[in-house]
């Protein structure tokens, strides 16, 4: 894979997850003197009162020291997801934001 270099950081790996409305990224980067994984959620948005789509994206920085328990809780919570949902599986499982908060549910 080619390196990108800019910001300061050089990308190591990078991988993009393609998700409906979303794209999450998952990119390993090397700092001045540290390593570090980001998590980032980029879904694009309108902007009414400019009439112009922008990108509004969440980033979470994750540090190598820490990585092995956030991928152990994660897959807990994906067993916990799986069973809960065969569980309740007349639940409708939404993708979208919007369809919560039109709803007036919590996301």
């Amino acid at each position: 894979m080619e390196q990108k270099q800019r910001e300061g950081f050089e990308e190591l790996f990078s991988r993009t997850i393609m998700a409906g409305e979303r794209r999450y990224y998952l990119d390993v980067k090397m700092g001045e003197r540290s390593i570090y994984l980001t998590l980032t959620e980029s879904k694009r948005r309108f902007d009414g009162r400019s009439g112009k789509f922008f990108y509004e994206r969440n980033r979470v920085r994750v540090f190598p020291e820490d990585v092995e328990n956030l991928t152990k809780a994660f897959h807990e919570a994906e067993d916990f997801l799986k069973n809960f949902l065969k569980e309740h599986p007349n639940l409708e499982v939404s993708h979208s934001r919007t369809e919560h908060q039109n709803n007036n549910e919590e996301p």
